[in-house]
């Protein structure tokens, strides 16, 4: 038995309705994030640009001197500030206490 065309054309009508108001809805949800996205965009070009300024008063009221030292931090050492020990003999010396501190292998029992 073959349904009625009559019975058929609501649902079909039904089921266009609300997938013409998806898409409606969705394309709308889709501009407000659009227009949300370039007000973001907006203001991070805004910020980026106030930072610039802001660095360029800061660093223009410390001029840089061209004759400065290049500082190096506290924790390095340079080649010239390290000590005299051949790093070798730190190589096989810390070897040895690490063969010395190894604890002997031993085979394991299983107790059944």
């Amino acid at each position: 038995m073959v349904p009625k065309l009559s019975h058929c054309l609501p649902t079909a009508t039904n089921l266009l309705e609300f997938s013409a108001d998806k898409v409606v809805t969705e394309n709308e949800l889709f501009e407000k994030m659009k227009v949300e996205a370039e007000k973001c965009l907006t203001q991070t070009e805004r910020i980026a640009n106030e930072r610039l300024e802001f660095e360029s008063e800061i660093y223009a009221k410390y001029p840089e001197e061209e004759d400065t030292v290049k500082t190096e931090s506290f924790d390095e050492e340079n080649d010239f500030e390290r000590s005299d020990e051949d790093p070798q003999k730190d190589i096989t010396s810390s070897s040895k206490e690490v063969m010395a501190n190894k604890p002997s292998h031993s085979k394991r029992t299983r107790h059944k």
